[in-house]
């Protein structure tokens, strides 16, 4: 695999097609990818294919409430996990956003769920990559999802984040893990 290719990606492009082709596939159509694009306009979020050659390996759509850069989704392609691809789309948004901390929010590791092992990886990945666990989490009818920042964590910058998207995405609650 060559060095990823960041593309700001919109919506009506073959681009923005692949990436709902993953999103739909790695989050099982939780929200509307089309609404969040259009209820967050592109001075607050933004979308962002990556690149190997022609070939789409992850995408980020990502807020940008007050000083922080929020990564409310990422997802890989398939047969890419485990080989770095993470650490180059962070490295990508940070060449983009250089002066804002970064939010990442992961499922909460659960013992009794039945992804246990990724859950438990993903957070040691986060941990490792040098974020940190904020003791907060969110909530909603699909989960409870740990919240990890690079920077000291502000609850209210995060519940402005949150604004951003249109009423039908307030069924999340921010709670303290």
């Amino acid at each position: 695999m060559q060095k990823l290719i960041q593309k700001t990606v919109f919506p009506g492009t073959r681009e923005y097609e692949e990436i709902k082709t993953l999103y739909n596939a790695a989050f099982h159509e939780i929200d509307d990818l089309d609404l969040m694009m259009q209820e967050a306009g592109p001075e607050k979020a933004a979308l962002y294919g990556y690149y190997d050659g022609e070939d789409l390996a992850a995408f980020s759509f990502v807020l940008l409430p007050g000083h922080y850069c929020y990564v409310l989704y990422s997802a890989l392609a398939e047969g890419l996990r485990h080989r770095g691809v993470i650490r180059e789309v962070i490295a990508c948004l940070r060449a983009t956003y250089p002066d804002r901390p970064f939010i990442f929010d992961i499922e909460t590791p659960d013992d009794a769920a039945p992804d246990r092992v990724e859950r438990q990886y993903r957070y040691e990945m986060f941990t490792h990559l040098g974020f940190s666990d904020t003791g907060y989490g969110m909530y909603d009818a699909s989960g409870t999802y740990t919240i990890f920042s690079e920077a000291p964590f502000d609850e209210q910058a995060f519940r402005e984040s949150w604004d951003i998207l249109p009423e039908e995405f307030g069924g999340t609650k921010i709670i303290a893990l």
